[in-house]
């Protein structure tokens, strides 16, 4: 699964950072997290591509995706949330 994100960063230190990457399944109260490194050139603004490669054996239903970016210096973006479905 590919996840693109846009992104402004006023001080062009998201490259040494990470994307947090939550998957929850919907009818659980707790999920998993991954994180990714975030590489790159330094830029103020752009769209990140992350590729998101799910576990194997996930169980059909409904599942909630967040990304959350943080800085070289531990600063975090709000968690952008999207949903998706596992088919049989």
């Amino acid at each position: 699964m590919n996840v693109s994100v846009a992104f402004t960063d006023e001080d062009a230190d998201l490259p040494g950072g990470l994307a947090e990457i939550g998957l929850k399944r919907a009818a659980e109260p707790k999920g998993r997290l991954f994180e990714v490194p975030l590489e790159g050139e330094r830029a103020t603004s752009g769209t990140l591509e992350i590729t998101v490669r799910l576990p194997p054996g996930l169980v059909p239903g409904s599942y909630d995706l967040s990304v959350t970016l943080v800085d070289r210096a531990g600063r975090r973006s709000n968690p952008l949330v999207g949903s998706f479905l596992v088919l049989d």
